[in-house]
């Protein structure tokens, strides 16, 4: 049985020596083969990636363009809309001045003080004149309510030193 191990092991080291160019021959070509497949993988990724930028930049390109063409188009068409409106505005202006200035023609002296002394503070006046007659409490809340305290404490400092508010019949004790 010896004999029949001894042969087979000397057939195999045969079959071993034999085909021991073959084996390297077979892996060298299996290293080239990947070595060429992993050259051929890196290209195509650096032409894959290569597209996407030029894709990319494309894109880029053309959704710049569409954003200024959209940006020039809005431009315009406030330019066109303040065009338009603006007789409207100039006439809008004209008339709320005019209004404004029969304020300071009112028989009430604190309508009169107002009108003269808070023409920078149109809204907020606005909103106490629709208020009248009213109690100081009641219009104190309501520059509270508005968040303009300070704008009202101001108001009601030079109203106070002009005498307006003692004698408006307006403001009710």
């Amino acid at each position: 049985m010896a004999t029949c191990y001894a042969a087979a092991d000397q057939a195999w080291a045969t079959y071993y020596a034999a085909t021991a160019p073959a084996r390297a021959t077979y892996y060298a070509a299996i290293g080239q083969a990947r070595a060429t497949c992993d050259a051929a993988i890196g290209q195509a990724r650096a032409t894959y990636y290569a597209a996407v930028g030029q894709a990319r930049a494309i894109c880029d390109a053309a959704v710049d363009q569409v954003w200024a063409i959209y940006y020039a188009a809005a431009d315009q068409a406030w330019a066109t809309h303040r065009a338009a409106i603006a007789p409207a505005r100039v006439i809008y202006r004209a008339v709320i001045d005019q209004a404004w200035g029969t304020l300071t023609q009112d028989s009430d002296p604190l309508v009169e003080w107002i009108g003269v002394h808070c023409d920078d503070a149109r809204g907020e006046v606005l909103i106490i004149l629709g208020h009248l007659p009213a109690s100081m409490s009641t219009l104190n809340q309501v520059a509270e309510d508005s968040d303009w305290c300070s704008v009202w404490g101001d108001f009601k400092t030079a109203a106070r030193e002009a005498g307006v508010i003692e004698a408006s019949p307006l403001i009710l004790k």
